[in-house]
């Protein structure tokens, strides 16, 4: 519970930098090479732009991702990861440990504590076994009650200045070029007709396939 209120405190108060929800950051390991994960950067960031000492008793029994925490769970080192952690006596050799949600406590922690790059694929992850196949209608709902409306209203009015961010986009795609710009201005247009829209990596393979082809 305290890893909940302290999202929903740092959401109220602090920059939310790189969380996108329905825009998830390109991670290297989702792309063949790296040149299609560079240009897959590329294009989120055109489309970004254009729009404790404690730890938790349900973490410590979370294979952690290699090398950064914020990494995919290795299944193949998960039984290690178990078996170590009996051998070292965790929780003083408690019997009977459950380590059978590791995936779903990986990524209810990597969200609330605004340590990860894919918010939605998180909270996708946490509703699913809750919600079915229904992500997309419950966030739809979520996104209409009194208290986000609220929220969102608030977050728009501490934005700051408009005129500055309007110089800021313009420096930005002086530089990347007004193919780029137009780019991003069309997933913006897209977003804000479609509730189920994701910018993730599906969307930017399918842009690479298309301009691969086009130049041909």
């Amino acid at each position: 519970m305290a890893s909940i209120n302290a999202l929903l405190a740092h959401s109220a108060e602090l920059p939310m930098e790189h969380h996108l929800f329905h825009a998830p950051v390109p991670i290297v390991q989702q792309y063949d090479s790296f040149e299609e994960y560079r240009l897959a950067t590329d294009r989120w960031n055109d489309y970004a732009t254009a729009f404790a000492s404690s730890v938790p008793p349900a973490m410590l029994l979370v294979c952690p991702g290699l090398p950064h925490p914020r990494d995919g769970i290795h299944l193949s080192l998960l039984g290690a990861f178990v078996d170590g952690f009996i051998a070292g006596e965790g929780f003083g050799g408690q019997a009977a440990l459950d380590f059978s949600h590791d995936d779903f406590f990986w990524a209810f922690f990597r969200l609330v504590n605004l340590d990860c790059l894919q918010d939605f694929h998180y909270l996708s992850q946490l509703i699913h076994p809750f919600v079915g196949q229904e992500v997309y209608p419950y966030t739809c709902r979520m996104k209409g009650q009194k208290e986000f409306l609220e929220a969102a209203e608030y977050a728009l009015k501490d934005e700051g200045d408009q005129e500055r961010s309007r110089r800021d986009e313009e420096q930005y795609f002086s530089c990347v070029g007004p193919h780029r710009h137009s780019l991003s201005r069309h997933l913006t247009m897209i977003e804000q007709l479609n509730d189920q829209f994701v910018a993730d990596k599906r969307l930017w393979r399918w842009i690479a396939l298309y301009l691969d082809e086009r130049d041909v």
